[in-house]
């Protein structure tokens, strides 16, 4: 069971939704800084040209649009998503791509529409996390694989391992008074190490492993790197403030992120997990 327990699919889905218009206008310029964490992901899957692949809870088109060029136009991508809103995003980075070998299906992971043994490999960045019934989204993986089919999940790792999402998430709950703790905790709730791949086990997939990265970025400290986690984690909230409260919020991210600075860079612990398991 993950921290998403006790909140219904329903809800999950609203909640992403609201959140697509911010995915969407931050994905592009994030898409340099997403690329470092699709490679590995797509590494893991072990994704050759020509291959099927499908990617689960794909938003805006991350790692979609980079499993596209790591196939090749001879192989398919099969993004998807349960919100409406996520998918009008990545249906637009695809075609600005040239990317017609993507295509985009409105899915939630724990009832896929497709038929069993239908793709060579799955990939999954940043979603299972938040999936209610993540033993079934497992089971369902298994069943859409082909026997031997490999499936790679990328996950974080704990809040205090990862400065930026956890600064900002601890910092948007307490500025805009959200009491919703689960929605927000929800990203690191595969933290702790073996808990994602006791669950692919569960789920019925085979020789479940996992792998452990760990990366310490550095940024400029005249950059306000915080607006694009800050923009797609509180999205209606960061839109909704006008220019002074924009101002005071990049203030008070700012002081947040202090004891991060090293001179003139900021030095950003990230931890993340990559589960890998077989059909």
């Amino acid at each position: 069971m993950n921290d998403a327990a006790g909140l219904d699919t329903r809800t999950w889905i609203d909640h992403w939704d609201r959140l697509g218009p911010g995915w969407e206008k931050w994905a592009d310029r994030m898409a340099q800084q997403a690329e470092g964490l699709n490679r590995p992901l797509i590494e893991a899957a072990g994704v050759q040209p020509g291959e099927h692949v499908l990617d689960l809870a794909s938003g805006t088109g991350e790692p979609a649009l980079s499993l596209a060029a790591a196939v090749g136009p001879s192989g398919r991508v099969v993004a998807t998503d349960p919100a409406p809103n996520m998918l009008a995003g990545l249906r637009r980075r695809a075609d600005a791509a040239g990317h017609g070998h993507v295509e985009a299906h409105l899915a939630d992971m724990q009832a896929l529409p497709f038929e069993n043994d239908s793709f060579d490999r799955v990939t999954c960045r940043f979603g299972i996390m938040f999936v209610p019934d993540a033993a079934r989204a497992f089971a369902e993986v298994r069943r859409v694989l082909r026997p031997g089919g490999q499936a790679a999940f990328l996950v974080w790792g704990p809040q205090a391992d990862n400065a930026v999402l956890g600064t900002v998430v601890d910092w948007g709950m307490r500025h805009f008074g959200i009491a919703e703790a689960a929605r927000y905790r929800a990203p690191f709730g595969y933290g702790t190490p073996g808990r994602l791949a006791a669950a692919m086990t569960q789920g019925g997939l085979l020789a479940a492993e996992e792998r452990e990265l760990r990366f310490t970025p550095e940024v400029d400290a005249g950059l306000p790197f915080w607006r694009p986690p800050m923009g797609i984690t509180f999205g209606p909230e960061v839109e909704a403030l006008d220019e002074a409260g924009a101002a005071a919020a990049d203030a008070a991210l700012k002081a947040a992120f202090e004891p991060f600075r090293d001179g003139a860079a900021y030095r950003l612990p990230m931890h993340v997990r990559i589960g890998v398991a077989r059909a």
